[in-house]
């Protein structure tokens, strides 16, 4: 092909650019996709900032991965049924496939691996990101077909966010039928753990946050909680008490990242319960948990980082199915052009914009 690919550059920390640069030439185990949507994550402005030690300048950001097959090597078409014009969402993670986490599905926790968004923009590949018309798959790319019916808002979500709360709250949190849910916060990561929640059954599920999060609150009752709380205005532990009938929750899920909501988590979370720990604090500052009462309650404290293959794979069977309004999700969308002002709305730089997530349309 003679010619450009257009791509969103992180040229240096606070600079973006919109370059052109060639086709890639695609051998028998790589591929070509079209993207058609790249999900935009609090990582990704952090990598914006210049405050994440996952440096690559210059990059393309965007691991977030939602496209249309353009081209693929045998060997690649081979191995995954794959045919020009499927559509499909890409793992960010590329593993070596060999490991022993990598066999587990657990590719996120692969030493070697690399992942898109995250590499340098180098000969001979190049795009190595979703903030771009097309995006290079490397050999060991893990690919997942998904229907066409599905909203590509709705489709990014599940890539990503929903993939995650369904690892977070069912795999590692235990959250099952007629068990008390309580999510701590209401941002993409919150609200997908709600739908998580709510296909295995939990009751009640309750949600916390902001007064300024009123909007949020609400989506996550249509998506399924049972009760909000504004954390301003009501006591997060007296509620708790009162929708449990004072057992407290069976599950709690921490995406805050807030040093006082984690410590409140270990007050909500009853004896013998989970408490998963998403969240990370900015600046990795240390946080006062009060572990006695760990101790003495026996609540298993679980962090958690990224999905699997397997709950990847239900999210997107999850969506395909159309039962929640995952597109509500994405919250604001951005042209290419348009990604420096798409990465700074999602790090809450802009003043009137609180995206609850944000997504790139190539």
């Amino acid at each position: 092909m003679s010619k450009k690919v257009k791509a969103a550059v992180l040229v240096e920390p606070r600079r973006i650019e919109l370059k052109e640069f060639p086709f890639p030439e695609i051998g028998d185990d790589d591929g070509l996709i079209r993207v058609e949507r790249a999900g935009v994550c609090g990582t990704d402005a952090k990598l914006y900032r210049g405050d994440s030690l996952r440096k690559a300048f210059p990059s393309i950001l965007g691991h977030e991965i939602l496209g249309r097959v353009e081209q693929a090597g045998k060997k690649m078409a081979e191995r995954h049924n794959l045919r020009p014009g499927d559509r499909v969402v890409v793992e960010s993670f590329i593993p070596c496939a060999d490991c022993s986490y990598c066999q587990q599905g657990l590719y996120s926790f692969c030493r070697l691996a690399r992942s898109y968004g995250f590499i340098g923009a180098d000969p001979p590949q190049y795009l190595w990101g979703a903030f771009s018309e097309f995006m290079y798959v490397a050999p060991n790319t893990v690919v997942h077909k998904i229907a066409d019916h599905v909203d590509p808002r709705a489709a990014v979500v599940a890539a990503s966010c929903l993939a995650n709360g369904i690892r977070w709250m069912r795999t590692l949190g235990g959250a099952s039928i007629a068990k008390a849910v309580v999510v701590q916060g209401a941002g993409s990561q919150g609200l997908s753990a709600v739908i998580a929640a709510k296909e295995s059954g939990a009751f009640p599920i309750l949600v916390t946050g902001l007064t300024a999060d009123a909007a949020r609150l609400a989506l996550a009752r249509e998506l399924g909680a049972d009760r909000t709380i504004d954390v301003e205005k009501e006591d997060t532990l007296e509620t708790v008490r009162e929708a449990t009938h004072g057992e407290m929750a069976d599950t709690v899920l921490d995406a805050t990242g807030n040093a006082q909501a984690i410590a409140l988590s270990v007050k909500i979370v009853k004896r013998l319960g989970t408490l998963v720990c998403a969240g990370t604090v900015s600046g990795g500052a240390p946080v006062n948990i009060p572990t006695n009462d760990i101790v003495n309650k026996e609540v298993r404290f679980q962090g958690a980082w990224s999905h699997s293959f397997e709950s990847a794979r239900q999210a997107i069977r999850l969506a395909e199915k159309g039962t929640y309004p995952l597109e509500r999700i994405i919250s604001h969308e951005f042209a290419l052009e348009e990604a420096e002002t798409a990465v700074r709305a999602m790090g809450r730089e802009i003043a009137g914009l609180d995206p609850v997530k944000v997504a790139i349309r190539p």
